[in-house]
C-alpha cells in the first residue's frame, strides 16, 4: 500500500492506483489547475464513507510507495482519470475495472 500525503491527511491505496493518481496530479499541477479527488474510505467506521479533497498546486502533495519499482501505467485507465480531472465533479478514484479503489484515510 502506497500513501498520498496532503497536510495532516494520509490516504493509503494500492501502489498501482497511486501511480495513476500521481500522474494525474502532476499533469494538473504542471498546468496550475486544481481539482477535486473523491474516494470511498474502506477504513471508515461507517463502512465506506465518501470523502472528497480539493487538490491545488499551492499545497504540497507527497507520494510514498510500498514496493520498489514503479508499476506500469495502463493508458486507458489513465485517460479516464485525466478526463475526469477536467470535469466539475473531478476524479472519483476507481481501479482498472471502474470499481471503487480500496482506500484508507488517516488524519
Amino acid at each position: 500500500m502506497g500513501t498520498l500525503n496532503h497536510g495532516q491527511l494520509e490516504v493509503e491505496m494500492d501502489d498501482q492506483v497511486l501511480i495513476h493518481l500521481e500522474t494525474v496530479i502532476v499533469n494538473k499541477f504542471r498546468r496550475g489547475e486544481p481539482f477535486v479527488l473523491t474516494w470511498w474510505d474502506s477504513g471508515s467506521p461507517e463502512g465506506g464513507g465518501r470523502r472528497s479533497l480539493w487538490l491545488t498546486p499551492r499545497h504540497p502533495v507527497f507520494f510514498t510507495y510500498a514496493d520498489g519499482p514503479a508499476p506500469a501505467l495502463d493508458d486507458e485507465w489513465l485517460r479516464r482519470l485525466l478526463s475526469a480531472a477536467n470535469t466539475p465533479r473531478g476524479v472519483v478514484l476507481t481501479d482498472e475495472q471502474r470499481r471503487p479503489a480500496e482506500v484508507r484515510t488517516r488524519a
